[in-house]
């Protein structure tokens, strides 16, 4: 069958072809195989189905440990045939994984405690899950641990290396009673191993677990010294270019740059955001986009959400630009910032546990472990780090 037609028309062909067939057709033959498991044909298969992006949010239900399930729903644009993803995994910590990021179809879990938040918390491990092809990678212990270090707060990035045509995960450790210069640590798919990164440490701290990748780098909230002797802090936006592999500063607007505002990042479409909440009671949010990259004065405000006094977080963006919010403790609502209405979209979870990333298939990490789902659910396996 192969010898029918010239190998650039079965690209052509197969390029165009959902990531189910593919699968189906890797079993034909060797020639078809060899085609689909190449990396040039990944990449061209992934460039050519970017525009599919589906929202996709996850919650969790149970409040006893072992009811605890983590839920992965597709969402639609009306909101109704909502379709669920097998979850084939269990974290080993106190509630749930956190979602580090997602990138051309891959997800990065981090299956840790008190994430991004205080000293002294623990993590079980790192995942890469590509729920397409239920194929998943369980990264290596990294160089600095509990054991190694004693106590310290780490954040996670991930993104793309265009450059490399690789994905990585950025570990940036503070340890306690020396929070900066931070001990940064690097993963990447291809070499399957860590390394130290130490050499370009970001002066600043980075708060929080939320982070956002854009423009080929990573984005988390932090915050720097701005005059030594006043001792005066402002939060700005520290960034890490996957492909240079350098850490940045992006400035934020001006009145979100005095010290104790809660950000959290977030992405509007491809653009860069900020989720700005006026009070811990978090009643109220603002959302902030920069309209073009690295271009502080193009920081607009885009909406100001508020709802009657009740408990709110930003959840994420849809593809025609309403507004999902979690409300009351463990609802979630669609908000739409043209009429000021949100309708109920029939889903409730366990407080703070919404997360929204975007979902794609692809065929990357093709040669993974198995993570189809089972009578017994993956776990990270070992001690905690």
């Amino acid at each position: 069958m192969s010898d029918y037609l010239p190998q650039e028309v079965w690209i052509d062909i197969f390029t165009r072809l959902p990531v189910k067939t593919l699968l189906r057709i890797r079993s034909v033959c060797k020639f078809f195989d060899c085609i689909i498991t190449r990396s040039s044909f990944i990449s061209n298969h992934i460039t050519s189905t970017k525009h599919t992006h589906i929202p996709l949010v996850r919650f969790l239900t149970g409040k006893k440990r072992i009811e605890r399930k983590e839920h992965y729903l597709l969402l639609t644009s009306d909101m109704d045939n909502m379709q669920e993803l097998d979850f084939p995994f269990k974290s080993k910590s106190f509630k749930h994984f956190q979602i580090v990021g997602s990138c051309d179809g891959l997800f990065c879990l981090s299956d840790s405690k008190d994430y991004g938040l205080s000293l002294g918390h623990s993590a079980y491990g790192i995942i890469l899950w590509n729920p397409s092809i239920k194929k998943y990678l369980s990264l290596p212990k990294p160089r600095v641990t509990l054991r190694t270090h004693g106590d310290f707060n780490f954040v996670l990035g991930f993104g793309f290396d265009c450059k490399t045509d690789d994905y990585k995960v950025v570990r940036i450790a503070f340890l306690n009673g020396k929070n900066i210069p931070p001990e940064v640590e690097l993963y990447t798919v291809k070499s399957e191993s860590w390394r130290n990164f130490n050499a370009a440490s970001p002066p600043y701290m980075i708060w929080g677990s939320s982070h956002a990748f854009v423009d080929g780098s990573v984005h988390w909230v932090g915050y720097s010294t701005q005059n030594e002797k006043e001792n005066s802090r402002r939060s700005v936006i520290v960034t890490f270019d996957m492909s240079n592999e350098v850490f940045r500063e992006v400035n934020l607007p001006h009145d979100l740059e005095e010290w104790g505002t809660e950000l959290s990042m977030a992405v509007v479409g491809k653009k860069l955001a900020v989720v700005q909440y006026y009070s811990w009671r978090r009643q109220s949010f603002s959302v902030w986009v920069m309209e073009e990259y690295g271009m502080v004065g193009s920081w607009r405000e885009m909406n100001s959400v508020h709802m009657n006094g009740r408990y709110m977080k930003f959840v994420g963006f849809t593809n025609n630009g309403d507004i999902l919010v979690e409300i009351d403790s463990g609802k979630l609502v669609l908000y739409d910032p043209n009429d000021l209405m949100y309708a109920h979209v029939g889903v409730r979870g366990a407080k703070d546990s919404f997360h929204m990333e975007t979902y794609m298939e692809s065929l990357v990490l093709l040669n993974g472990e198995s993570a189809t789902l089972q009578s017994e659910a993956i776990t990270c396996e070992g001690e905690a780090w």
